[in-house]
């Protein structure tokens, strides 16, 4: 009886604790989401009102004028088409234009209420957007006000509104999903608890010992346990079930990674030597050229990308040897390989290599990591540009590293970003690429312990530095 009163105890206790943090994980949860989705509304107003300021205002004689059609489009297509009102104001507050909302506003005479003249007033003084909620005729909406200026003075202000549904069914939902999740809570952990306290919880323990002590890399043994405990008896058979089923799967991937460069590559080659070909022929047009080299620029970027998803499928694997010998011998291979790209944008490649490198790093490796820093140096040059390339043996043990480029680099924020896999900055979308090739990179780095340093600034270049393990 007093086991299992304690147990009882326990189920109790645990019951009401989880529903308490349940209750204050729905509330923080649901906080987040209504002001997650006010943020996300707000961005997208902001986007639709520099869209419509770009599509359909113009400055003339320093006046505000709202231009309802401009290349074939018209205002009220382009309000549909973002599925908001607007109304537009001039530097005296005067009204230019209604439109959805805001014109059964006017008709209503609700319009001065919706847009207080201490609003206008608010945001031509402080030159700034203003976003906030108001309600008009029982109906939430989302409003966006922006001041137009020119030459430094406020001509102008829009506002445009959405209505708010989304956030009003954020605010009515809330309070139901923890009406629902709080019981079922008491009643789950309940069960649970009452069951785990009775029969303990050390079997599982060990189980998860076990789990552990298992080889990420090879996975290649099972977990042995003997219980008398049936549930864990199962959970063990269950874990080396899906161990066999994860060998399985990473042979498959390593034998995939083997052979779908031959298969993928393959046409590919076939297809740029075919639109060679047929680019010379001479009852090729002018436009036809023009088709082709576009296909062919095509299939060149899909060539590449390919290189870059299978080298990390290859990465799986720990390829053996390492290098020995002048660092220039990869950086030579790769400047061949991009050597018309060199040539069209006259880039200078300056390169200065002292010493021999000796390190446990596979050449394969070492020329994705060269490969791929070389290749954005080159593709991100200006034209004329100048390319520096250095490889000296540095201290404690290290061999460095250095390719510089003075083309047009990265902002503070898009380099905190740069190792993230399909992340490319603004001046980056410019050029082909996927976006995983500096990601491949660090991933390399990371498992040869190579640091890796990036410095660039907007408009001046970057700079890569590699600090290299070397052996005796």
């Amino acid at each position: 009886m007093r086991s299992r009163s304690l147990v009882s105890h326990i189920t109790i206790i645990a019951s009401v604790l989880t529903s308490v943090i349940v209750c204050l994980s729905g509330l923080m949860t649901g906080v987040a989401i209504y002001y997650k989705t006010e943020k996300v509304i707000e961005q997208n107003l902001a986007k639709a009102s520099a869209q419509l300021i770009a599509e359909h205002t113009k400055i003339q004689d320093s006046m505000l004028v709202a231009d309802v059609s401009r290349d074939g489009k018209t205002l009220l297509t382009t309000l549909r088409d973002l599925d908001v009102s607007l109304v537009v104001y001039d530097a005296q507050s005067r009204r230019i234009g209604t439109y959805g909302v805001y014109r059964n506003a006017v008709v209503d005479g609700l319009i001065d209420t919706m847009i207080p003249a201490d609003l206008i007033k608010r945001v031509g003084d402080s030159k700034k957007p203003e976003y906030r909620d108001v309600y008009l005729n029982n109906s939430l909406y989302d409003t966006y006000t922006v001041p137009l200026m020119s030459n430094g003075a406020v001509v102008g202000v829009i506002q445009i509104a959405k209505e708010g549904q989304i956030v009003k069914t954020v605010g009515e939902t809330i309070p139901l999903v923890l009406f629902a999740v709080v019981p079922l809570s008491l009643i789950i952990t309940g069960l649970l608890m009452w069951r785990l306290s009775k029969n303990g919880l050390s079997p599982l323990s060990v189980l998860v010992k076990k789990v552990r002590e298992v080889d990420p890399d090879s996975v290649s043994s099972d977990i042995s346990l003997t219980s008398s405990n049936e549930e864990i008896r199962v959970l063990t058979h269950a874990f080396n079930a899906m161990l066999a089923r994860i060998r399985q799967s990473l042979e498959y991937h390593k034998d995939f990674a083997e052979s779908a460069s031959h298969e993928l590559k393959s046409p590919l080659a076939r297809s740029v030597s075919a639109i060679d070909v047929l680019t010379y022929a001479p009852d090729v047009t002018e436009q036809t050229k023009n088709d082709l080299k576009i296909i062919r620029d095509d299939l060149l970027g899909l060539s590449k990308t390919v290189d870059s998803v299978l080298s990390l499928a290859k990465n799986a694997k720990q390829d053996s040897g390492g290098f020995h010998g002048s660092i220039s011998l990869p950086f030579e291979r790769i400047i061949r390989i991009h050597e018309k790209e060199i040539r069209e944008k006259s880039l200078d490649i300056k390169k200065n290599f002292r010493d021999s490198v000796h390190t446990d790093v596979s050449y394969a490796h070492l020329e994705i990591i060269l490969k791929n820093i070389l290749a954005n140096a080159i593709k991100y040059s200006n034209p004329q540009g100048v390319i520096e390339i250095e490889g000296v043996s540095g201290e404690s043990g290290m061999y460095a590293i250095t390719v510089r480029d003075h083309g047009i680099g990265m902002s503070p924020d898009e380099l905190q970003k740069v190792f993230t896999r399909h992340y490319r900055g603004k001046n980056a979308k410019l050029q082909e690429g996927s976006g995983i090739g500096l990601q491949l990179v660090k991933d390399l780095c990371d498992r040869h312990n190579i640091a890796i340093t990036l410095e660039s600034q907007q408009g001046t270049g970057t700079t890569v530095r590699l600090q290299i393990p070397v052996t005796t």
